[in-house]
């Protein structure tokens, strides 16, 4: 976070974090930079911010590994799979690529057809950046009753079961800059009080 590395190159991330995971900033300079194929993350507070590479899934990660102990022996860490991006305390959720696609999915380990959800008040952005890059929702995005605002370079595609939700003043905003917004038989877009565009 903060420069022009990678901070985490792996096939999954699995993220949990009491406070929060990267930080908000100008163009969120401070999010965690990643390349990875699939992700999951849970933050409070302070939020979840990851800027990815090129395209990523948010599905389900499960993660084995050895940790070395002061006598240099080795212990098998497993953690069962995790899925989703989720927060708690109002965090918000920032989730961009630089340029690639994002698809998301409702994972096993929470299958409530969600996978994306923050918490009360938090704001959410999706950005699939370059010209060529989608969003295909395959799951739900929701906030208790924050913003929404799901942008991508070209199409945004919502399946049957993937929804766009939240409640009281929230509103939500979609673009599809250089393609199509289409909803399967189903998806709705549910925004309480606030505004749809």
């Amino acid at each position: 976070a903060g420069d022009t590395l990678r901070d985490v190159e792996a096939a999954g991330l699995r993220l949990v974090a009491g406070d929060g995971v990267g930080r908000s900033g100008f163009d969120a300079v401070d999010a965690l930079d990643t390349r990875v194929t699939v992700l999951s993350a849970r933050g409070g507070l302070g939020g979840v911010y990851v800027r990815e590479a090129d395209g990523l899934t948010v599905d389900d990660v499960s993660a084995e590994v050895q940790r070395v102990d002061t006598s240099a022996a080795l212990l098998t860490v497993q953690r069962d799979a995790q899925s989703d991006i989720r927060t708690i305390d109002n965090g918000v959720i920032v989730l961009r690529t630089e340029d690639g696609s994002i698809t998301l999915k409702d994972g096993t380990a929470f299958a409530d057809g969600s996978a994306i959800t923050a918490d009360n008040l938090g704001n959410v952005l999706i950005l699939a950046g370059g010209s060529g890059s989608d969003i295909h929702a395959n799951a739900s995005v929701a906030s208790g009753q924050g913003n929404i605002s799901l942008q991508a370079g070209r199409d945004i595609a919502f399946a049957a079961a993937a929804d766009l939700i939240t409640t009281q003043d929230g509103s939500l905003d979609v673009e599809a800059q250089l393609g199509s917004i289409t909803q399967a038989d189903g998806s709705q877009f549910a925004a309480g009080d606030g505004d749809v565009r």
